[in-house]
């Protein structure tokens, strides 16, 4: 045992074993001096970073556990937060398969990990890996600061073409499902343009996907839409899809949280508005039209709302709308008609 352990010392500063220590201390284990030794080699810089990927398949149990101060130091290398990440990952994977709790100090490594880090594009197998130290990691109030620093990372990342919609889309869904008042606080601060929040989040969603905001339980965005009635409705009206379509079909139905939203809204075709703003098909793939018909056909389910405000709104817009699909039909008409005739 002592010779091993001389051993590993001995190869830290090995002109041709240093670059694969990582590798070696994973296979004798982590803990205890172990630990000390990857942190010198981590200091020293000469090992790959890939090579503590091997950390993923240290021992089990407290070699495991003691292996998670390690990420941090990781993740301040030049391409160690994915290796951190990964890492992270394996051991809440761990945790899981054996039905344990997860123990404190990897809670803590999540998120240390989650709060250090700045959006640059991620593989659909790192959003992944994020989205479950999200879910794990960022409970309870410790976890809320670290989701308000991730949504305004988010959002600038976004902003500069950093992360692609899609990806951002899954990361806020998941920090507005496991924190969705200190997300929300975070998306829509008190000082900010309408405007500017509401253009922002009208592209979180599609009729796919839905919306990264769906995450959030009805009562508590309802409940946060109370504390700034004036403003606060028609953001949410904004960042939700307000309707589903029926499987295998094109049939479209008002989800319940926008009608509850709608209901008590203090402006209410303000609202009604923010939902049709979302009613114009996002895919050019096929015809316009039947997306189209379907959903201009939810707002015959309003035509007797009883606000008279909104019902008058209701068959001023479905006018205007059938016009609008009117527009599209003799658009598509003729684009067929010309495509026909290069083939006469």
């Amino acid at each position: 045992m002592e010779l091993g352990e001389a051993l590993l010392d001995e190869s830290l500063d090995d002109s041709l074993l240093a670059e694969w220590f990582p590798v070696l201390q994973c296979h004798a284990g982590v803990q205890g001096r172990g630990v000390e030794r990857l942190k010198l080699s981590l200091a020293n810089g000469i090992a790959p970073i890939e090579r503590y990927r091997y950390l993923i398949y240290a021992e089990s149990g407290e070699s495991a556990e003691d292996s998670v101060v390690l990420l941090p130091l990781i993740a301040q290398r030049p391409g160690g937060f994915n290796v951190s990440l990964e890492i992270m990952w394996m051991r809440l994977a761990s945790t899981s398969a054996k039905k344990t709790p997860i123990p404190d100090n990897v809670v803590t490594a999540g998120r240390d990990l989650l709060a250090a880090y700045s959006f640059e594009g991620l593989s659909d197998l790192q959003t992944h890996h994020i989205n479950e130290i999200v879910k794990n990691c960022l409970t309870g109030p410790e976890g809320a600061a670290v989701v308000h620093g991730l949504c305004q990372r988010v959002q600038t990342a976004r902003t500069h073409f950093r992360l692609t919609y899609s990806d951002a889309r899954s990361v806020l869904g998941a920090l507005l499902a496991v924190q969705p008042l200190a997300a929300l606080d975070a998306l829509f601060p008190v000082d900010s343009q309408q405007d500017v929040r509401t253009h922002w989040v009208r592209y979180r969603m599609d009729e796919r996907y839905g919306s990264a905001f769906d995450n959030v339980p009805e009562a508590v965005l309802l409940g946060w839409c109370e504390r700034d009635k004036e403003t606060r409705y028609t953001l949410a009206a904004s960042a939700i899809l307000p309707f589903q379509t029926e499987p295998n079909s094109e049939v479209r139905r008002w989800k319940d949280v926008s009608l509850r939203l709608l209901e008590r809204a203090p402006d209410r075709v303000e609202v009604l508005k923010r939902y049709i703003h979302q009613f114009e098909p996002m895919s050019w793939t096929g015809s316009r039209v039947p997306p189209w018909e379907a959903n201009i056909k939810l707002l015959d389910s309003l035509v007797e709302y009883p606000d008279p405000k909104v019902a008058a709104f209701v068959i001023e817009e479905r006018a205007r709308l059938r016009g609008v699909l009117e527009h599209e039909r003799q658009r598509e008409g003729v684009t067929e008609r010309r495509e026909n005739e290069r083939f006469e």
